[in-house]
């Protein structure tokens, strides 16, 4: 996903953001104040007294600000989220220039010569070849004899036990 983003775009995204969190905190407020404490201590006071209330979290529970946090936590994700793309997906342009104006001053093609590279060095020669001896064709007679010594257990063998050290 290419997208490119000026800095005009992206200040006008994000005053219409602030915007946007400011026009939610005021429709809250407003909200929030329609539900003034006064009518709901009047709505409440029908013979229970102020212990009726300690099973609950709140006293109140219609202007229980708190009913909203899993909703203003997920709009400043999404907010944090836009500004994310935005920020990221934000370009300057360069000015461009108009070279169109010095075409007619240049009579001639502008030679450009390569640059320069440095050779490598040659590889270093071959290893010579190994020299080959002759290995002579003696017979080796001195072979030991190997003896083969029977270690079968029967269950009436005894093991002793080695030392402790």
């Amino acid at each position: 996903m290419k997208m490119a983003v000026s800095l005009q775009v992206l200040i006008w995204a994000m005053v219409g953001l602030v915007g946007l969190v400011f026009l939610i905190i005021l429709i809250m407020r407003h909200l929030l104040y329609k539900r003034s404490e006064q009518l709901l201590r009047q709505k409440h006071r029908k013979g229970q007294g102020l212990h009726a209330y300690t099973s609950e979290r709140t006293k109140y529970a219609e202007v229980d600000a708190y009913q909203f946090s899993p909703l203003f936590f997920k709009l400043g994700l999404a907010a944090t989220l836009i500004l994310a793309i935005l920020a990221f997906s934000w370009t300057t342009f360069g000015k461009r220039v108009d070279v169109r104006q010095y075409m007619d001053t240049l009579e001639q093609d502008i030679e450009v010569a390569p640059p320069r590279t440095t050779e490598p060095p040659p590889p270093p020669p071959p290893p010579p070849p190994p020299v080959i001896q002759e290995v002579p064709n003696e017979l080796i007679t001195d072979e030991e004899e190997v003896e083969f010594v029977d270690q079968s257990v029967d269950r009436e063998t005894v093991i002793e036990r080695p030392q402790p050290i």
